[in-house]
């Protein structure tokens, strides 16, 4: 039997062009990479299959979302947002960890916030005929300038209550910061600007292995080739739609996560293209 397919794309360009407030520190700033930030509401579309809605209460199903879709929160600021590199092991709202370095020695902070040191937004689809439909999305990380940005770049996507992390193919295994601690008890003995088990007082950082899925750069799985697959996107009689909850941030644990003269993320952009298909 034929089956009968339904096509459909959502696009969503996010740029951020990244500036150095000061070469005297470590990658891992409180408040310390400038990175602007420009949501480009213009290619958010969906085609043939496909409706969508976003967060905020006023939003309403249509083809295409502009900013005030989303609620409060959701985005760095359009003119003035900056990224703040920072490490997560689950990419929960409230596992997010900053710090900085002052003589070797690491400060950490949890006074993590969406919408003000990374992405982190809602939007809800439905199938437009009676029946559901299964999704494949693309994620696709790139820089303009060079790859240090995007390698240190990672997307979360929670979606029927489960929450995977995607980046960009060839990254290093991530062990990442999970457990603020006293000032001063981490020391950067190695001196390689990220903690890892040969710094004095590592384990006070309870290091945890990040756990990602490798993407290619046109945004499938690298290791199939495939999009990632969200299964049974609801009919078009679902008031609420299926919803699907994305996070995007610098990972600060990450070796190219840099401000050396050699590897520097400074004045880099970085590029997330988000393309759904019904399959």
């Amino acid at each position: 039997m034929v089956r009968r397919k339904f096509y459909a794309s959502l696009l969503m360009l996010i740029v951020a062009s990244m500036t150095l407030v000061s070469g005297t520190y470590a990658w891992f700033l409180v408040g310390g990479f400038g990175s602007l930030f420009d949501i480009g509401f213009d290619v958010i579309e969906a085609g043939a299959g496909i409706e969508l809605k976003g967060s905020a209460s006023s939003s309403t199903w249509k083809s295409h979302l502009e900013r005030d879709d989303f609620a409060e929160g959701s985005f760095l600021d359009a003119d003035t947002g900056a990224y703040s590199p920072i490490s997560s092991s689950d990419a929960s709202n409230d596992s997010f960890i900053k710090l900085s370095l002052e003589d070797n020695n690491y400060i950490s902070s949890s006074n993590v916030a969406a919408g003000v040191d990374y992405n982190n937004f809602t939007m809800y689809a439905r199938s437009t005929t009676e029946a559901p439909v299964n999704i494949g999305m693309k994620i696709a990380i790139s820089s303009d300038e060079n790859e240090a940005a995007c390698d240190a770049a990672r997307v979360s996507v929670t979606f029927g209550g489960s929450t995977k992390i995607y980046a960009l193919k060839g990254q290093a295994a991530t062990n990442a910061v999970t457990s603020t601690f006293a000032d001063g008890a981490v020391v950067d003995t190695i001196e390689d600007r990220i903690i890892t088990s040969g710094d004095s007082g590592y384990s006070a950082a309870n290091l945890v292995s990040q756990s990602f899925t490798e993407l290619d750069p046109t945004g499938v799985i690298d290791s199939s080739g495939e999009p990632i697959l969200l299964e049974n996107i609801v009919a078009n009689s679902n008031a609420t739609g299926s919803q699907i909850d994305v996070k995007i941030w610098l990972e600060g644990n990450d070796a190219d996560c840099v401000d050396l003269p050699s590897n520097s993320i400074a004045g880099q952009s970085l590029t997330v293209k988000i393309t759904f298909t019904t399959l």
